[in-house]
This record gives C-alpha cells, structure tokens and sequence, in this order.
C-alpha cells in the first residue's frame, strides 16, 4: 500500500517537474540524436574511405556539441525556472509619478489631501466626546 502510494507521488513529482520543461528536453534530444547521427555516418564514411585524418577532430567536435548543447539549455530553460532570491536591501520602491499626481479619481482622495493621517490609536484617544483620563 505504501509503497504504491509512494510511486504514485513519485511518479506525479516527476510530470510536475517535467511539464514546463519538455519542450526543452525534446530540443536537447533531438539536437544530440542529430549529434550522434552526424557523428556515425562520418564514422561509416571513414570505415569506407580509411581517411582517419580527422577522426580525433570528430571526437572533439562531437562531445563539444553536446557540451554545448546542454549549457545552452541550462542557461535558457533552468535559469528561468529558479526561484528568485529575496532582496536582502528591502528597499522602498516610491509609486510612479502617475499614480501619486492629481488625476487619479479612485475613491482615496480624501486620504492624499490629509497632511497628517492619524493611526487607530490616536483617533481612539481624541474622540469627542471622551475623556483622557
């Protein structure tokens, strides 16, 4: 029972984190099988001719390909699936001046023309009516 629950969870972990990925991961495979393609029918090629001038040339340029292949993807697709890092400066941001400018009709108005605004507190304190005792 256990232990299908936990292929079940397993296997629903996977498709999640598989999901927004695979268009990537299609692009990765096909660009290697490409990669490896290429490569055995120039192994063919020199089998035939006996040329192994540049056999070592396509070892290197093979394995560079695929390198390159996955870096690409790495710094395309997982760098935008990483979770951003929280701000350690927690600066303010001020709101843009068009927001803040006089044309704005949202039903807060009244707030912006106040020159002091007062918290709960202090209005609890200086209602009429109560004494401060």
């Amino acid at each position: 029972m256990i232990q299908s629950l936990l292929k079940v969870a397993v296997f629903g972990a996977l498709i999640q984190f598989l999901r927004p990925r695979f268009r990537g991961l299609l692009a990765v495979a096909v660009g290697i099988a490409v990669t490896f393609l290429v490569h055995s029918e120039y192994l063919s090629y020199v089998d035939l001719t006996g040329d192994t001038a540049y056999l070592l040339k396509s070892y290197w340029l093979k394995w560079t390909l695929i390198t390159l292949i996955i870096f690409l993807y790495t710094v395309t697709v997982e760098v935008c699936y990483r979770k951003p890092r929280v701000n350690s400066d927690n600066k303010m941001v001020s709101a843009p001046k068009e927001l803040t400018g006089s044309n704005v009709n949202d039903g807060f108005d009244f707030i912006r023309r106040k020159k002091r605004l007062t918290t709960h507190a202090e209005g609890v304190l200086n209602r009429p009516g109560k004494t401060n005792e």
